[in-house]
Parts: structure tokens; sequence; C-alpha cells
């Protein structure tokens, strides 16, 4: 589509921030497209105009180092930022405008550099607010002839997409306007928490305005399972991927699920330490979550849990639900919709009377409830 707002939501180190840097430089190569990567976790509090301004210096960088050394060139690369940003901030762009008339202009190093200069005073002036910064975003992509894309990581980190004072509506307004409404912008929000949906609709989004959730888990069981035990046909007869046994195996996925990075922790720390390896669990602080919920909600709150233990999914009525928003807000389980992308769940699962669901947060956190509920 030419305009789209997503959510990637994952927990910590399963992959997310490596799999939107490679997104982003796929798109660079392309000439269609003008992605804007900004990682909530370099500037946690900071505001969402200075992750923009931050994140277009690499565009500053490669442009100033494609230029073949003529004044020209210098000044029309240049006049590109200042026409964008002057649309929507004259006195933020004046900066940009004495710099093509001055003699630094005609030097590309020295150039680099004052723009560098003007980037950190337009990041640090506060008069670039969050919804001027998107719309310089769009204007300076479009005058480019291109599709602009903008990748936040770590979005709720960000004040303007997550918490703080500075999340109020006006921003995300924008962003639905540019996105949903005018198709001018797409829009990548990742976060690690299973709840960011629900902080947006405290700041004021529509849920029905996000146009798909991308749940980025653990590996499968049976993926996972496959990894550790499954023979390989080697020149040299049968090879296991791993070499470890099926019992092992079951012991280690009971542990640690899918998660890749614990795996290859658990498996380094087992080859190290051999008879005194320590089996520890994926320790993830839900139980008392779990209790909280149980207590509040006996009923749906065992029943909707109990499903996501059995069938690795539950199907809800609404996302409102409150019983539902708790298992979410607790970061006990995630909440999809029949438009959403999850590893692992079947199409099938859908009915013609529910298009929202709950899956558990990971495979341990599904181990966790089942512990909890099924005896009950």
């Amino acid at each position: 589509s030419n305009g789209s707002l997503r959510l990637l939501l994952g927990g910590k180190s399963v992959g997310k921030s490596l799999v939107l840097g490679d997104f982003k430089s796929k798109l660079e190569k392309s000439t269609e497209y003008f992605p804007l990567l900004v990682d909530g976790r370099d500037f946690s509090g900071d505001s969402l105009p200075a992750g923009i301004v931050r994140g277009l210096k690499p565009f500053f960088k490669r442009g100033i180092g494609q230029l073949s050394n003529t004044e020209e060139d210098a000044i029309e690369f240049l006049k590109t930022a200042y026409l964008a940003l002057k649309s929507v901030s004259a006195d933020t762009a004046q900066p940009f405008r004495e710099l093509f008339e001055s003699e630094d202009s005609k030097d590309s190093e020295k150039l680099y550099d004052q723009i560098l200069i003007i980037l950190d005073s337009i990041s640090k002036s506060g008069k670039l607010t969050a919804p001027k910064a998107l719309q310089f975003f769009v204007e300076l992509a479009e005058i480019r002839r291109e599709r602009p894309v903008l990748i936040v990581d770590e979005a709720n980190e960000v004040l303007g997409l997550g918490r703080g004072p500075s999340s109020k509506s006006r921003t995300l307004d924008l962003i639905v306007k540019l996105t949903k409404q005018e198709k001018r912008l797409h829009v990548i929000l990742a976060s690690t928490e299973y709840a960011y949906p629900y902080l947006l609709e405290d700041n004021g989004l529509n849920l029905n305005d996000i146009e798909d959730v991308l749940f980025a888990g653990e590996i499968p069981p049976k993926s996972m399972w496959e990894l550790l035990v499954t023979k390989k046909k080697g020149g040299k007869g049968d090879e296991y991927l791993i070499g470890m046994g099926e019992n092992m195996a079951r012991l280690l996925i009971a542990s640690y699920g899918g998660h890749l990075l614990r795996m290859i922790k658990a498996l380094l720390s087992l080859t190290l330490e051999k008879e005194d390896f320590f089996l520890g669990q994926n320790l993830n602080p839900i139980g008392s979550n779990i209790t909280r919920v149980l207590k509040q909600f006996p009923r749906d709150g065992l029943r909707y849990l109990r499903k996501m233990a059995e069938c690795g999914f539950a199907l809800v009525s609404e996302p409102s639900e409150p019983v539902v928003e708790m298992i979410v807000r607790c970061n006990i389980g995630g909440i999809i919709d029949v438009h959403g992308t999850v590893v692992d769940v079947p199409d099938s699962v859908w009915t013609s009377s529910s298009g929202y669901g709950l899956v558990p947060i990971s495979e341990s956190a599904r181990n966790l409830i089942a512990m909890r509920v099924l005896a009950l």
C-alpha cells in the first residue's frame, strides 16, 4: 500500500532490531523508498523530533559523499533539505540557506561538519515539534520522489510514541493522517512491550487504524526440537546439527522455550561447565501476574489462560474486555487479530464470531501458565 501503520511486537533479544536493520538496508538499495530508522534505545526518554533529526545524519553523510566536488552539486543537495524544512518551519530552515550561500558549501568535508552542527542545534532547540519533524521527513522524501518509511525501534521509549508528557494524541493523529488517510507515509513501530497497543490507545490512537500487528516471538517448539536433535546426512554418515539427545532437548525446551539467544547461552554453558551445569529456568516475572489475573477474574481469567496453555491461542470477543486487557498489560500474552501475523497460529483457529485472540508472549511463558492453571 502507499501508506500504512504497522506494529512489530516481541520480547527482548529475539532479533527484532536485526530484522529491522536488514529491512532498512534493503529499502536503501531501492530508488523507490526513503527509510529512516529511529532507535529508542539511543535516547531513551528523548523526543521523536530528536530521533528523526539524528536518524537523518547518515542520509546527509551519504549525500555529501556522493557529491562531485562542484559548488553547484553542494548547493542543489542542501536546497533539498532547506525546501523540505522551510515548508514546516521557516526559522529552523534558515541555517541551511545560510550554509549553501557560504564558502563552506564548496568544501564537502566542511559542508558535512556544518550540517552536523545545524542538525544538533535543531535537535536541542526544541523548535521542531514532533508533528513538524514528521512533516519535514515526509516533505524531504517527496522532494526526492521517494516514499518515506519511518521505522522506530523500541518505540515505547520515545516521547510522543510511548510514555511521558509529550505522548499526546496530536502526534498519533498526524501519523494516522499521513498513513491511513493521505497515504503519504509508512510507519513501523517496534516494541518489547506486548501491551504497547494499549499504551497507544491510552494516548489517543484508535487501534483500528493499525493495519497489521506482527509478533516476532520465539522459534516454535517443533522447529527448536528439530534444530537440537534432528539427524542430518553428512559425508561421513549421520551427523547431528547440535549433537544432543532427546531427553536433554526436552529439558532445555521446557526451560528456555524457543528463545534462541538463551538457548545458545545454555548450550555454551553446558559445554564449558559439563557436570557443573545448572539447568536454570527462562525466568519471566509473570508468575505473580498470573496470580493477579486469576484473583481478579477467577472464571474468565482461568478460561483464557487455560486455552493459552493448551492450544497456544485463545479466541476473545473484544480486545477491550477487562480480563483480556489485564492479561496483556501484565505481559502474559499479546492480543492479535485475524489480520495480524503470528508464527505457528493457523488460519483455521479463527471463527466468524471472533476476529481477536490471545497468544502467550513466549513458549516458556506458555509452560509457566500451564504449570499454574492446568491443575486448577
